[in-house]
């Protein structure tokens, strides 16, 4: 007689969970960073992750949609530390819409409810920089230009 003993380890698999950020604000020019974490029970063996922009299955996120550049956390990072960020360089105007990150471990996916990416342009501040020292030379310029004796004599001058 055969006695068959099985180890049956009986887990419960954990649901992947997927957490963004809200809301990013970022200065055109500036670098966003688009953080994405996920949890799940288990040793990650293998995975991968994208991101979409728009909808959680709208246009995927790469170097042609974004030509400024994106640059991806990498493998070790991934499994390591359950990041699944990108950071998008240069950010532009148009780049302002949500952005979903979607990740598969195992045949299994999730996805994060989106983060609103929100680009502001530049401040303007009068008087500043290039223009406040054109405006100082033309004044340095006006006060040492001498006054002729004909504008003298007429009193028709100003400063």
């Amino acid at each position: 007689m055969f006695i068959i003993v099985v180890n049956i380890s009986t887990g419960v698999c954990k649901e992947l969970e997927v957490q963004q950020d809200p809301v990013i604000n970022v200065t055109t020019g500036e670098t966003a960073h688009l953080r994405c974490r996920f949890s799940h029970s288990g040793s990650l063996k293998v995975g991968s992750f994208r991101w979409y922009r728009g909808a959680p299955k709208g246009k995927e996120v790469n170097n042609d949609t974004h030509p400024t550049g994106i640059v991806r956390v990498n493998p070790e990072t991934f499994s390591r530390d359950k990041d699944a960020s990108i950071s998008i360089l240069e950010t532009l105007m148009p780049y302002q819409d949500t952005y979903y990150c979607e990740v598969e471990l195992m045949g299994q996916k999730g996805t994060g409810n989106g983060t609103r990416l929100i680009v502001r342009k530049p401040e303007n501040k009068p008087n500043t920089g290039k223009y406040k020292y054109h405006y100082c030379l033309f004044i340095a310029f006006i006060l040492k230009k001498p006054l002729n004796s004909q504008r003298l004599k007429n009193k028709k001058f100003m400063l």
